[in-house]
């Protein structure tokens, strides 16, 4: 019987080192990238996860409280063209702060018909998806 006993006991006793092995391993893990980071980044600079798609109506035109700076930044990236090929779109923001933006089917540009340059002035409306903005429309300030 006392055979027995020391098997039970054994048995019992694996999954519960292994799951505090486990757990230390968590906490060493989920410590290490703070000390690797020296000082927080820009607030503007960091992207966010996720974001769900906008409900409301997508802009046609440029809003002007874009200029200074009123707008959400979970749907928003407003900037200046850096470089534009097809399904990517970069965008800077700024202070060297870049964003690069993937541009689905069926992403609109307006005003329709033009073609983004380098240069010129846009609001991207879309969506944050695992650290990549998804662009549902583009919308070009127009001189």
């Amino acid at each position: 019987m006392n055979t027995k006993l020391r098997f039970n006991v054994t048995r019992i006793g694996q999954p519960v080192a292994l799951a505090m092995a486990v757990g230390m391993s968590a906490l060493v893990t989920s410590a290490a990238p703070a000390f690797a980071q020296t000082q927080p980044a820009p607030p503007d600079t960091v992207a966010p996860q996720n974001s769900e798609p906008l409900t409301t109506p997508l802009p046609d035109v440029w809003n002007s409280a874009w200029d200074s700076d009123g707008y959400d930044r979970l749907h928003y990236v407003i900037g200046t063209v850096a470089s534009f090929s097809p399904y990517r779109l970069l965008v800077a923001r700024g202070a060297g702060v870049t964003t690069e933006i993937d541009l689905k089917k069926g992403t609109v540009i307006r005003p329709m018909g033009l073609t983004l340059s380098p240069g010129e002035r846009v609001a991207v409306v879309g969506y944050w998806s695992k650290g990549t903005f998804i662009a549902d429309r583009i919308v070009l300030r127009q001189a």
